[in-house]
C-alpha cells in the first residue's frame, strides 16, 4: 500500500504540478482527449473512489458482501460441520479488527502520498540528492534490477545463439548430407550407365554377334546340293578308317 500509494502520486505531481518540462512543439500539439476516451476515464475514476465505500460496508453485510457470498456458502458449510465434529472453536475476525485493518492500510498509503508530495512537490531537490548519495541503490532501481538485461542476457541471447546452431546444423550437416547423397547418386548413375552400355549390353551384343557370325558360316555348308553332302559323308567316313587304323 505505502509503495502503490507512493510511486501514483509520484506520477500524479510529476505531471499535473510543477512546471512545464516540454518543448514548444510538444506544448503546441497537446490536446484533450476525446469524449470516447474521457467518460469511460470519468466512470472508472469515480467508481474507483467511491466503490469501496459504497458496496463494502458495512463489512460482512454490504452489497459486495452478499454478491459473493454464494461462493462461500460451501466453504462456511464445510468449516461448520469441522466445528461440529471436532468440537474446535474457530475464532473469526471481529468487525472492529477490520476497521483497524482498514484504518491502518489507509495511514500507509496516506504516509506514502505524503513522501511523494514531499519529494516532488515541497522538497523535489531531495530524490536528486539522494540519488547522489545512494549511486548504487539508486542505478539497481532504475534500471528495474537488470531484469530486462539477464531476460535478454540468458533467454533472448542464448535463443538467437541456439537458432543460429540449428541454422548451421541445417544448413552444413542436413542439406550437406542431402546434397551429398545427391550429388554420389549421379555419379553412381553414370558408373552404372557405363557399365550397363559397355559391359553387359557389349557382352550380350558380343554373343549374339558370335552366334550370327557362326550361323551364317554354317549356313554355308549347306548348299543344297547331294554331291557335296556325299563327299562329306565319304570325307568322315575315311577320316573315321584313318582314325582306327593309326591310332
Amino acid at each position: 500500500a505505502f509503495m502503490t500509494a507512493f510511486y501514483m502520486f509520484r506520477l500524479f505531481f510529476q505531471v499535473f504540478t510543477g512546471h512545464f518540462r516540454g518543448d514548444h512543439h510538444t506544448a503546441h500539439h497537446l490536446h484533450e482527449s476525446p469524449p470516447n476516451m474521457a467518460y469511460p476515464l470519468l466512470v472508472l475514476g469515480v467508481l474507483s473512489v467511491i466503490a469501496g465505500a459504497v458496496f463494502g460496508f458495512p463489512p460482512d453485510h454490504g452489497l459486495y458482501h452478499r454478491f459473493v457470498e454464494p461462493i462461500f456458502e460451501a466453504a462456511h458449510g464445510s468449516e461448520a460441520a469441522v466445528e461440529h465434529a471436532t468440537g474446535a472453536v474457530v475464532e473469526h475476525a471481529a468487525e472492529a479488527s477490520e476497521l483497524v485493518m482498514a484504518a491502518l492500510s489507509l495511514a500507509v498509503a496516506l504516509a506514502g502520498i505524503g513522501l511523494a508530495y514531499l519529494f516532488y512537490v515541497k522538497r523535489p531537490d531531495i530524490p536528486a540528492a539522494l540519488a547522489e548519495k545512494l549511486r548504487g541503490l539508486y542505478n539497481l532501481l532504475l534500471n528495474k534490477y537488470w531484469v530486462d538485461e539477464l531476460y535478454e542476457a540468458i533467454f533472448i541471447d542464448f535463443g538467437k545463439a541456439f537458432c543460429r546452431f540449428l541454422w548451421g546444423v541445417d544448413a552444413k550437416v542436413v542439406d550437406g548430407a542431402v546434397n551429398g547423397s545427391g550429388w554420389l547418386t549421379m555419379r553412381l548413375s553414370v558408373v552404372s550407365s557405363w557399365y550397363d552400355m559397355k559391359i553387359v549390353d557389349g557382352l550380350v551384343n558380343a554373343i549374339a554377334t558370335l552366334i550370327q557370325g557362326g550361323s551364317f558360316t554354317l549356313r554355308r555348308l549347306q548348299t543344297g546340293a547331294i554331291q557335296n553332302y556325299i563327299l562329306a559323308m565319304a570325307l568322315g567316313i575315311v577320316g573315321m578308317v584313318v582314325f582306327y587304323l593309326f591310332l
